[in-house]
């Protein structure tokens, strides 16, 4: 199996490969009977989460008057499960989402 294809939502492939039965090494599938050679198989993985990007702000840095608060647009893995906790991830792994 390959390793799952994204951190969320992601697949895994299973792909058949011709190996050499005495040495075990993988060899050109024309050395394999093609008509014998099983379909490539797919399996979800990493199912249980979702990205999406998240805002943290800071508190403000005075009670009254002219303050500083940081905000950070962040990438986050969310879990379905309540067990697990959300965490930050890289930005690259959000490119298809919105930031908000």
């Amino acid at each position: 199996m390959t390793d799952c294809s994204n951190l969320c939502q992601g697949k895994q492939i299973r792909k058949a490969s011709c190996v050499e039965m005495n040495s075990k090494v993988v060899v050109l599938d024309s050395y394999c009977r093609s008509s014998a050679k099983p379909f490539d198989d797919y399996r979800e993985c990493n199912v249980d989460c979702r990205l999406g990007w998240e805002i943290f702000k800071s508190e403000c840095s005075v009670n009254c008057g002219d303050g500083n608060r940081t905000i950070k647009i962040e990438c986050v893995q969310r879990y379905e499960r309540n067990d697990q906790q959300s965490k930050i991830v890289d930005k690259h792994h959000c490119p298809h989402r919105m930031r908000q």
